[in-house]
């Protein structure tokens, strides 16, 4: 994308530039006007002379957009931030911002490590570039692809929050857990400008999940289950999957030792009999397709998993990494998922 000249404005900033010596910008000594550097270049070249102010704290420089610098100020779980109306790169440091965003046909110029992505998402990212880890954004790569909106789960923002908001608006969702899910895609959809398509997605996905529900009858018992390496993982009501099962007018099978809130236990093998209920979905993550092929199969084989009434009816079903998403987009998989085991169709 071009990258954005700084208004031609008759200030004393001229001088200023004019007096700065050639090393300083590392530069040839010919004279610059405004023109030659962009507003980022500008501030970091001569962030000897000037403050640079957090952009959620207002300013006039705070949040505009490039094409009609109009602004509007979005409330979040870390404040208010001046967004900018259609910006157009934007970060996010959440896998559930990045799932929001492609099913807004947006695509984000940076996420965190794109490669480790499920490939539900990972297939559709064209050309966004990696900032590091949620844990541990590289700031220096987040700020070179210069954003002018940076999308983060509250837990991950805060506390690295100064520091972003001086990147870029930063808007952060309050998501605690994964049930939160659908209220922090409204709030990504509202600081995108995209309130009312965001409205529009979930209203569908409601839709669905009721008609869903309706046409399977409902009320049967899933057990979610994930094989690796040395353990059997299980995920709870609580867990993303979880609730797009209830929303489809499930039950999801309890997983003892949980508190309220918590999503998986791994357990050993032995205690497989926990697993067990009307119908078991199950998916493996882990390494190569080929590992992950190996850990379903060991999984179906094992004696005990054999004994499990799911098994014996027929009631397994073996489904894709999407149930390790999150998002509008994995939701709308899942479902898929339930539809074609359930009653033999696929959207």
């Amino acid at each position: 994308m071009k990258r954005k000249a700084l208004p031609n404005i008759e200030n004393p900033l001229v001088g200023i530039l004019a007096s700065i010596p050639a090393r300083l910008w590392h530069l040839d000594p010919h004279p610059l006007t405004i023109e030659d550097i962009t507003r980022r270049d500008f501030l970091v070249r001569a962030g000897g002379l000037f403050l640079l102010a957090p952009y959620g704290c207002g300013g006039e420089e705070s949040g505009e957009d490039a094409s009609s610098g109009e602004t509007r100020i979005v409330e979040h779980a870390l404040g208010e931030t001046e967004v900018p109306v259609g910006p157009e790169r934007i970060i996010d440091l959440d896998g559930l911002a990045t799932d929001t965003l492609l099913a807004l046909g947006i695509q984000p110029a940076g996420v965190p490590s794109p490669e480790s992505l499920p490939p539900y998402v990972r297939n559709r990212l064209e050309e966004t570039r990696s900032i590091g880890s949620t844990e541990e954004p590289d700031l220096e790569s987040l700020a070179a692809l210069e954003p002018d909106l940076i999308l983060a789960r509250q837990s991950d923002a805060e506390p690295v929050y100064d520091e972003l908001s001086q990147i870029a608006p930063t808007v952060a969702a309050v998501y605690e857990n994964e049930e939160d899910w659908k209220e922090a895609h409204l709030k990504f959809s509202e600081a995108l400008g995209e309130a009312g398509e965001g409205e529009r997605i979930l209203s569908d996905y409601e839709l669905r999940t009721r008609e869903l529900g309706e046409a399977i009858g409902g009320g049967d018992e899933v057990s979610i289950v994930r094989p690796r390496p040395d353990t059997l993982r299980l995920y709870s009501g609580a867990s993303f999957a979880g609730t797009v099962v209830r929303d489809a007018g499930f039950s999801v099978a309890p997983v003892p030792g949980l508190e309220e809130g918590e999503v998986l236990l791994d357990i050993s093998r032995e205690r497989l009999g926990l697993a067990d209920a009307d119908a078991v979905f199950v998916w493996a993550y882990e390494g190569t397709p080929e590992d992950e092929e190996a850990a379903i199969n060991d999984l179906l084989e094992d004696p005990l998993f054999q004994r499990l009434g799911a098994v014996q009816r027929g009631e397994v079903h073996e489904v894709g990494k999407h149930w390790l998403g999150l998002g509008p987009l994995a939701a709308s998989l899942i479902l898929d998922d339930i539809e074609e085991h359930f009653l033999g169709e696929s959207s």
